[in-house]
């Protein structure tokens, strides 16, 4: 490779090639919008993840069927939002509000259940860089494979540490995303709780481009997918200018996207780093 060229890989995906000429426009593009909350159910004090787009830079308002939620932690440029079920909710609607624009999101259906949540294990580790020095903020998700969805959360603190409350006792699979702004690669591993699991990341190669319709017109709070045909997908949404950044393992990858509302998935190109 030239000296003179980055370490890391930047490959130009023209993805004018990536007509989504079926994307169906929300009354409002810039409206927040949930793309999901896992898992779907649980009880008061459990933790959900809700994910999805133009949430703001302001930590926004979380509510269940009108009863507001703590936010314990935001990351606007991945989309999650992580927030506990609030004293008082039933079983109804999750509406995320944008305080910057002062716009209430979708709404997301989710199911209050009897009683309040305990944990009955825990999952612990330290999470490193490449130099072995802690890494802050990075999500943590516990996952529920028969319900689909999030069993728990948690975000490292300064020393790289975190900790799952889990229930019932068992093995989960568990996911460590890396922080934003970060050029680290998420990691997936199955742990039995009550157990430890430690990580240190890895830097990935850079793989960008620009997400446009059928008119070349940018589409913002797309997602972008890339998967390599292994368990490992590689997912981000796109900015305001419909430019997406991911750093993935070297492999070659089919890239695909889905329009923030209504849209369909479309296969763009395959792309080697």
């Amino acid at each position: 490779m030239n000296p003179l060229r980055s370490r890391w890989l930047l490959v130009a995906v023209l993805l004018t090639l990536f007509s989504l000429q079926s994307l169906a426009a929300p009354p409002n593009l810039g409206d927040p919008l949930i793309k999901g909350v896992f898992p779907s159910r649980g009880q008061v004090d459990r933790q959900v993840l809700i994910r999805g787009a133009n949430f703001g830079t302001i930590t926004p308002v979380v509510r269940f069927d009108g009863i507001q939620a703590t936010v314990n932690a935001y990351l606007p440029d991945s989309g999650f939002i992580v927030a506990t079920v609030p004293a008082g909710a039933s079983t109804g609607n999750v509406i995320v509000r944008n305080k910057n624009l002062g716009r209430n999101s979708n709404p997301a259906e989710f199911t209050v259940l009897p009683g309040s949540w305990t944990s009955s294990c825990t999952i612990t580790g330290t999470l490193t860089d490449p130099s072995s020095d802690p890494v802050e903020n990075a999500l943590v998700v516990g996952v529920d494979d028969a319900a689909g969805g999030a069993l728990a959360v948690a975000f490292s603190d300064s020393n790289g540490a975190y900790s799952l409350g889990l229930d019932p006792a068992g093995e989960f699979p568990v996911i460590i995303f890396p922080p934003d702004g970060s050029n680290f690669i998420y990691h997936y591993d199955d742990v039995v709780c009550s157990g430890v699991l430690d990580h240190q990341f890895v830097e990935g190669h850079l793989l960008t481009g620009r997400v446009v319709d059928d008119s070349s017109t940018p589409i913002a709070s797309a997602w972008v997918v890339a998967g390599d045909n292994t368990d490992s997908d590689f997912e981000v949404l796109t900015d305001s200018s419909g430019v997406f950044t991911m750093y993935v393992r070297p492999s070659t990858y089919d890239i695909l996207a889905e329009g923030p509302v209504g849209g369909r998935h479309v296969t763009a190109l395959t792309q080697s780093v």
